[in-house]
């Protein structure tokens, strides 16, 4: 209710529920990374069954993305992944990666994102998907600023990109699917420009 002297609320009615997997306002979990900050190493499986490092000690530029192969929406993951299908080329040449972690581990195995790696010519060098444990999940999509939610048999997330130097520090983010490729190019061959997130 709205009066001269101010506003208060009267009534709240709950309408709808999710399920959290994560939240970035919890205390005692992780917080999103900023730039300049290190991402603490973690494993992750790749579709060949090896393992790779993100964070601390992973050794190479890298850009980190989050999607699940089974996402129906046109403007989430496949997009995400056209982006990256679209970066591929421009790094190809460096020691740079691009990673694709599955936000569904569960239903995503190594076979599948095999699978669906190939649908976008993820050559499995530069560009490759991974799945991590669901404990990992969760720190990992934390740290890039991102709460899931499953709602209606999807999972409700963000779009990010976080772009990593080769010690695993934070050198940019991007928040959605428009990131300019050429400036993610060279932040991942030359380390440089820095974004500004905060």
């Amino acid at each position: 209710e709205v009066a001269e002297e101010g506003a208060q609320f009267t009534s709240i009615r709950v309408t709808a529920s999710t399920q959290i997997f994560n939240d970035p306002a919890k205390p005692g979990q992780v917080v999103p990374l900023r730039v300049g900050e290190q991402h603490p190493a973690i494993t992750v499986t790749l579709p060949d069954g090896s393992t790779t490092t993100i964070g601390a000690g992973q050794g190479k530029r890298t850009a980190l993305t989050y999607i699940y192969t089974s996402c129906p929406l046109r403007e989430f993951c496949p997009a995400i992944m056209e982006r990256l299908q679209e970066l591929q080329p421009l790094v190809a040449d460096s020691d740079a990666r691009i990673l694709a972690v599955t936000i569904d581990p569960t239903n995503d195995t190594l076979k599948v994102l095999s699978e669906y790696g190939k649908v976008y010519k993820a050559d499995g060098k530069t560009l490759n998907l991974a799945r991590s444990t669901a404990d990992d999940l969760t720190t990992l999509t934390t740290l890039a600023g991102m709460t899931l939610r499953s709602q209606n048999n999807q999972i409700v997330h963000k779009k990010r990109l976080l772009v990593l130097s080769e010690t695993g520090h934070l050198m940019d983010r991007y928040d959605d699917t428009y990131w300019p490729a050429q400036r993610v190019a060279q932040q991942l061959k030359e380390g440089q420009p820095l974004g500004s997130t905060g």
